[in-house]
């Protein structure tokens, strides 16, 4: 068939000799990345014309073997094609002794092969022609004719060429339900005046082919309707040449087709109007079809779109209708009002699909429902769906279930799924209910935003009810949002109810899908029933446990912690006057032992023994190994006998042990065996009658544990006898029993209950303005330090400053403060924060800032020299005063950002700066009152001039000084003077709670509650100035 042209052979001892460089190789050049889809060239007539070729290239290396080209062409994976068609939709052509061969289906060259002598020095030009759309891998091998029958591969080359076919698109598809109307009889008479069109457009991609549109609909298998009258139920009206056509019955274009030329002459899309006549989902298939083949219509491209027609319904009474289940019963509704005469359930028995369209059902009176005949079965909730109701959906839809005192539980919810099958809730609100929605032996799927705020016990329950053995099962879709403004420890967005089996293991009603996408901890209660919640939280700071039902002690406060490689616990306690005396009469010391009972993830019981109530809970005896004597395989034996002592039934109890101990520094081979505890040595301490507990909180959290809570209570044992409650063999006071409601008398019994989270990693912070970089500030003032700063595209408050050496605002020099950030950030590697270095300067005697020239400098600073007044030019050079705002315009002349800096704090503030070219606008704010002043120093040089402040109408005169000790618990009253109300916050929310108080005249007033611990401060901020007018500290 002719043969494969190359280079001139290379001699078979070329210089180079290796058996890599002596392998012949195949060259593609000028292999087209797309190429348009035509109609399969009849070969005998091919015309190559001005098509390009591609240029193939055979370099045999002088290889002594017989050779044969052979072709391979597979197609995309995704592609829709059946595998043995792959290569018909390319076609490979190239010439030989003027006859044209399609290379992809008979190879190149003789069957017995040809020699390196036969191979020539011209490429071969390859014409690539593409009938069917899709993306071809095309592999061209050199075979080895000599190789019997195996045809060994002596060379090979691949290429990818994607043929773009014409494409479809349709664009306007309605999202919502579409209302029913009454078909269309005499589409002449159209109008489509009012009506939204959709948009159908082709890009025929330079096609050969003939094209025609054809329309296939069909509805919903799982709908009623006879598959007949599919398509009557939908028209697709369209316009051409002044007459209306149904495209859904007749398609469009000629029975012979248009061609991509008729295409080019249509400027806009088509327009498309839908008429649904009977209700039900749709879904409608747009063909463009190649006519000329054969009878079989090839299908060129197609798009598809799915639509839902719904009956309109405006009041209670045809609602109710239409939840009815008979054979009237329409398979979707759209509300077309609000419907708030609701005053009994509604009960949905077959497949529905409800699309609010925005509006509201609300229901009345379902409480007098559920304390009615209290003791007999009854549906007391709003949209309730049953058996038979299996694929139902709702939309767009607000449920207020009406409880009137949604605290009290009567067990009504706003939307429940009972044994229902699949029911798909998307961009609906739940809320006036004990909850907002009951997953109940039923699956059921959240999409859109869901918002279950308002309700009084919860969001949503996953449970199964006594009569239910259907699986209960809750999918939120990872695109989905969900909201609960309501959400609190007593209010989780989700629980899921699980009860205790006979081997007190977990037995789960139902299972949630997707939970960790969504939710940022979860909670582990036990109810009075026996049973106990999963409890799922949006916030974390929500979920902070309270101690458990009967506690008869004071609980630590509750209190989020970030998750840490190292993070230290600390117990205080001191022996009581009982336990000394007894002590002094046993004429005995005790060694402390700290036996903790710690529960995870929320994980507690409510019974009297520790048998029946905590059977997830870790018990095991930690010594003050830290620097102690106690030997390595001592408390090995220990860890061990105390796992060992865990009954087999208790696999949680277990798991949570050896999790623990893992977190506390013990390692385990795979058989849960104590190998090491070198690092628990290291964090189990004892000193001053404090214990230290380090945990990798870190770990806790991988290991899915995001509550931990300690009970600390003392027990004495005062034998010396080994035993299992004292594995040391030393009389010891431990802390730590395992009675959760009876006191004694050893000590203070404290529970302390932690909420782990997962810390923020930051990965950029915005810098900040060069004049908050670099500042220059008066003896004995203080410098700005913004508390907010931007990361991650979001603003930070509570941000803290520590300075190098310590800030000395009497001694001039420079120091340079590092921004830290609040609890909850980590940051990401190669991730720095700012500094800021600030220049203290000693003023002019007369402090007046009128004639500070040379003084004003910096007596010895580290900076670089001042920057010439020669590069930069301002457009304003003489004292003057500030009404509100100025804006500056600086040029710089040496291509460099200029700095900008206030002499003197709490005068003006820098509110923005701008660019343009080289011109730098600054943009002060005066916060100071009307006749204070501040020098202006440019680029680090001598005063520019003096700006005074002339009116402020935003300014606030403070009764109260720079610093403020305030008792923790107390409360302190400002005063802020103002000619209108004042923003007045804090800095640290979790230092000091602010309240308004008030107002007297000009007069307002602001009562700050000290809500923080001894030592912890806050700055207090006026309308949103970035320094503090006021710094409290709280006092003991």
């Amino acid at each position: 068939i002719g043969t494969f042209t190359g280079t001139t052979a290379f001699a078979a001892d070329s210089s180079d000799g290796s058996e890599e460089n002596s392998k012949p190789t195949i060259t593609l050049e000028d292999v087209p990345t797309e190429v348009p889809t035509e109609e399969e060239i009849d070969i005998g007539n091919f015309d190559s014309g001005d098509r390009m070729p591609i240029k193939a290239t055979l370099d045999p290396k002088g290889t002594t073997h017989k050779m044969r080209i052979e072709v391979a062409i597979t197609k995309g994976g995704s592609e829709e094609d059946d595998s043995e068609d792959d290569a018909d939709g390319i076609q490979l052509l190239a010439k030989s002794d003027n006859q044209w061969y399609d290379i992809a289906q008979v190879g190149w060259g003789p069957k017995d092969g040809f020699t390196a002598n036969d191979v020539t020095t011209t490429p071969t030009e390859v014409y690539l022609v593409a009938s069917k759309p899709g993306t071809y891998s095309i592999t061209v091998n050199l075979v080895d004719k000599d190789d019997n029958d195996n045809d060994a591969v002596l060379a090979t080359t691949e290429a990818s060429v994607t043929a773009a076919g014409p494409k479809i698109t349709l664009s306007g598809i309605p999202t919502g339900f579409v209302p029913t109307e009454k078909a269309i009889e005499n589409i002449d008479n159209f109008d489509s005046e009012g009506r939204t069109p959709i948009e159908a457009s082709l890009d025929p991609k330079g096609t050969t082919h003939n094209m025609r549109i054809e329309v296939a609909i069909t509805k919903d298998s799982s709908e009623e309707g006879d598959s007949d009258e599919d398509a009557e139920g939908i028209q697709l009206l369209a316009e051409s040449d002044n007459k209306w056509y149904d495209i859904a019955k007749v398609g469009w274009g000629p029975e012979n087709g248009f061609t991509a030329e008729d295409v080019a002459k249509e400027k806009t899309p088509t327009k498309v109007y839908l008429v649904a006549s009977k209700p039900g989902t749709y879904s409608i298939t747009v063909n463009l079809v190649d006519p000329d083949e054969d009878e079989d219509d090839a299908v060129l491209a197609h798009e598809e779109a799915s639509v839902t027609a719904a009956q309109p319904v405006g009041d209670a009474n045809s609602l109710k209708t239409a939840c009815k289940d008979d054979n009237d019963a329409p398979s979707a509704i759209i509300l077309t009002n609000d419907i708030t005469t609701l005053k009994v359930p509604l009960e949905v028995k077959h497949l529905l699909k409800i699309d609010g369209d925005g509006h509201t059902l609300k229901f009345s009176g379902l409480e007098k429902i559920a304390t009615k005949d209290s003791d007999k079965p009854k549906l007391d909730d709003g949209l309730i769906f049953k058996e038979g109701a299996d694929g139902s959906t709702v939309q767009n839809l607000t449920v207020d279930a009406g409880l009137t005192g949604s605290k009290t539980w009567f067990g009504t919810y706003a939307i429940h799924a009972y044994k229902a099958g699949v029911v798909t809730l998307k961009d609906v609100t739940a809320k006036g209910g004990n909850a907002g929605i009951l997953v109940n032996g039923s699956n059921v799927t959240l999409k859109g935003t869901i918002d279950v705020s308002g309700n009084g016990f919860g969001g949503i329950e996953v449970s199964q009810g006594e009569d239910v053995s259907e699986d209960s099962q809750l999918t939120i879709d990872k695109n989905a949002e969900l909201k609960n403004s309501s959400e609190s420890a007593t209010n989780p967005t989700v629980w899921l109810v699980s009860i205790k089996g006979e081997d007190s293991a977990d037995v789960f009603q139902g299972e949630i899908t997707n939970a960790g996408k969504h939710f940022a901890v979860t909670n582990r209660v036990a109810k009075d029933d026996g049973t106990v919640q999963t409890q799922y939280f949006l916030t974390a700071g929500n979920a902070q446990l309270a101690p458990a039902e009967g506690w008869k002690g004071p609980a630590g406060e509750p209190g989020i912690i970030y998750a840490k490689d190292s993070q230290p616990f600390t117990f205080s306690f001191k022996e009581s006057d009982v336990v000394k005396q007894k002590l002094l009469d046993a004429k005995k010391e005790v060694a402390p032992v700290l036996r903790l009972t710690i529960y995870l993830n929320g994980e507690r019981g409510t019974g009297d023994t520790p048998e029946n109530s905590y059977d997830n809970s870790v018990k095991i005896p930690l010594p003050a190994v830290s620097g102690s004597s106690v030997t390595d395989e001592t408390i090995k034996t220990a860890i061990a006998k105390g796992l060992g002592n865990i009954a087999n039934g208790q696999t949680q109890e277990k798991t949570n042990t050896i999790q623990l101990l893992e977190a506390a520094g013990v390692t385990f081979d795979e058989n849960g065996t104590p190998t090491s505890v070198e690092e628990f040595r290291k964090n189990i301490s004892y000193q001053d009658e404090t214990w230290t507990v380090r945990l990798n909180t870190k770990k806790l959290l991988s290991d899915h544990i995001s509550k931990i809570e300690f009970l600390v209570k003392p027990s004495l044992n005062l034998t010396a006898d080994k035993t299992e409650e004292n594995p040391f063999g030393t009389p010891v006071l431990q802390l730590g029993n395992n009675n959760y409601f009876k006191q004694d008398t050893y000590g203070l019994t404290q529970a302390y209950l932690y909420t782990i989270a997962k810390p923020v990693t930051v990965t950029t912070v915005s810098p900040l303005s060069s004049s908050v970089k670099m500042q220059w500030v008066k003896k004995g003032s203080a410098p700005n330090l913004p508390r907010t700063l931007t990361v991650n595209g979001k603003d930070v408050s509570g941000v803290t400053w520590t300075s190098s050496p310590t800030y000395d605002s009497a001694k001039t020099g420079t120091y340079t403060f590092t921004a830290a950030l609040p609890e909850g950030y980590e940051l990401n590697e190669g991730v720095t924060l700012p500094t800021i270095t600030v220049t203290v300067y000693k003023p002019s005697d007369d402090d007046d800032d009128d004639d500070d020239k040379e003084e004003n400098k910096p007596l010895n600073p580290v900076i670089p020299a001042p920057t010439p007044s020669g590069s930069f030019v301002s457009d304003t050079t003489r004292d003057f005063s500030v009404n509100g705002t100025y804006q500056f315009r600086i040029t710089s002349k040496n291509g460099k950002e200029p700095t900008f800096v206030i002499g003197t704090p709490g005068v003006f503030e820098i509110q923005s700066v701008t660019r343009s070219g080289n011109d730098y606008f600054f943009k002060l704010r005066a916060i100071g009152a009307p006749g204070d002043k501040a020098g202006l120093y440019i680029n680090n040089g001598q005063r520019l001039l003096v700006a005074t402040v002339g009116s402020n109408p935003n300014y606030a005169k403070l009764d109260t000084g720079k610093q403020l000790p305030v008792k923790a618990g107390r409360t302190y009253q400002f005063r802020v003077t103002a000619a209108k109300k004042p923003t007045f916050v804090c800095g640290t929310g979790s230092a000091f709670r602010v309240a308004y108080a008030g107002s007297k005249g000009n007069d307002y007033f602001f009562k700050v509650t000290a809500t923080g611990k001894a030592g912890d401060k806050a700055g207090f901020y006026v309308n949103g100035e970035k320094a503090p007018r006021t710094i409290g500290t709280i006092v003991a």
